[in-house]
C-alpha cells in the first residue's frame, strides 16, 4: 500500500496541533482576520470532508514523531481515534498548527509549507480508514504516534471538533 520508504517522521509543533492533510483538496484559506472559533469550525469542516484529520497532541506542543503503518504495532496506546481521508494526488502531507494557520490567514501560503514539504507519504488515490494512536501518557516521556491507514470505502462518522481538543 505505501509506496514510499519514509514512514516515521519528526515534526514540531508550538502550539499543540498536528495533521494530516491532502494538499490538493484541502482548501486552507479561512479569512484574512479569522477568529479561533472559525478557524476550528473550518478545520471540523475538513475533517468531515475528508480533507484533513488535525488533532491536538497537549497543551504547549512538542517535537513529535509520527509513523505510518499499515497495522497497529501491538503496543498499547494511551487513547486513539477512528477517521477518514481521501487521497487524491498520491501524497497524504503531516502539517503542524503553524502551517495550517498560516495558509488560512494568507491566501498566498499553501499547505505544505517549505519547512514540511518533505514530511509525506506516497499512497494510491483513494479513500483510507486512518487511526491515530497516542502511544504515551501525557506527562510522561515520549512522544510517538501511529497512524495507521487502510483501503477503505466507506467514509468516517462527521466530528463536531477537532481531535482530542480540550484547549479551546
Amino acid at each position: 500500500m505505501f509506496e514510499t520508504t519514509a514512514r516515521e517522521f519528526r515534526i514540531g509543533d508550538e502550539d499543540g496541533f498536528i495533521g494530516i492533510v491532502n494538499a490538493t483538496a484541502y482548501h486552507s484559506f479561512v479569512d484574512n482576520d479569522w477568529e479561533l472559533g472559525q478557524l476550528f469550525r473550518h478545520f471540523t469542516q475538513a475533517i468531515n470532508d475528508e480533507t484533513l484529520i488535525v488533532w491536538e497532541t497537549s497543551p504547549g506542543g512538542g517535537d513529535w514523531t509520527v509513523e505510518f503503518l499499515e497495522s497497529a504495532s501491538g503496543k498499547d496506546a494511551f487513547r486513539q481515534f477512528e477517521s477518514s481521508i481521501v487521497v487524491t494526488d498520491d501524497r497524504l502531507y503531516l502539517t503542524n498548527y503553524t502551517d495550517l494557520t498560516m495558509a488560512a490567514q494568507f491566501e498566498d501560503c499553501v499547505i505544505p509549507d517549505k519547512l514540511n514539504a518533505d514530511l509525506y507519504i506516497t499512497l494510491t488515490p483513494g479513500r483510507y480508514h486512518c487511526t491515530v494512536r497516542q502511544m504515551f501518557v501525557p506527562g510522561d516521556e515520549g512522544d510517538r504516534f501511529e497512524v495507521i491507514l487502510q483501503p477503505t470505502t466507506q467514509k468516517g462518522d462527521n466530528v463536531s471538533d477537532v481531535y482530542w481538543n480540550t484547549s479551546f
